[in-house]
């Protein structure tokens, strides 16, 4: 008995983490759907319309938003090892006015990488197919992507309102400290400030 209470122990804090997670994605499910159809609803927006402007925001808070922050991004030339990883991604939801479109909607995605200690190049795993040859990098190394996209209405489409999302800005930058010393590169635009609904 005394060996497995430690195991005990491990499972109910295991067990309470699961809960914790699942209580808090009910709840943030909720907070943002309430969120969108309030919006929805100030614009007037149809069944129609409303569900498909909820589905665009919400595809880019999900898996196939950070596929689309990755192309293009510099962070996709480098695989990091997974041993020490530690990801974050961060999703701000906010309205602002937009002049002639009036009240839309900005949603800001950030995705950090750090805590790996390898990494490779895609460039070379290309060149040299079958052959890892990774490189060890210091603890301060970091990829670190941004974007804030705009939802509008946009026209008719189908007897149907249509959303129109467009890019406001972006960062990326992988930033990765080898033993031989480091290696920075950047790419950049102006960023704007956000508020209102954080999800982490």
């Amino acid at each position: 008995c005394i060996h497995n209470l430690p195991q005990h122990r491990e499972d109910g804090c295991d067990e309470e983490r699961r809960r914790a997670i699942a209580s808090f994605q009910t709840e943030f499910v909720m907070a943002l759907e309430t969120y969108l159809l309030a919006f929805c609803s100030r614009k007037g927006l149809s069944p129609l319309g409303t569900r498909r402007l909820v589905q665009a925001v919400t595809t880019q808070m999900s898996q196939a938003g950070l596929a689309n922050l990755d192309r293009g991004s510099q962070a996709t030339r480098y695989f990091v090892g997974s041993h020490g990883l530690d990801q974050r991604t961060a999703y701000n939801l906010s309205t602002m006015q937009s002049g002639e479109l009036g009240e839309t909607l900005k949603l800001s995605i950030l995705c950090m990488k750090t805590g790996f200690s390898q990494y490779l190049e895609k460039d070379e795993v290309l060149r040299m197919p079958g052959v890892d040859c990774p490189k060890r990098c210091k603890p301060a190394s970091y990829l670190y992507q941004y974007a804030t996209l705009r939802f509008a209405t946009g026209p008719q489409v189908d007897n149907c309102e249509s959303t129109i999302c467009t890019v406001l800005d972006a960062l990326d930058e992988a930033h990765l400290e080898p033993r031989e010393g480091p290696l920075k590169e950047n790419k950049a635009k102006q960023q704007e400030a956000g508020g209102g609904i954080l999800a982490e």
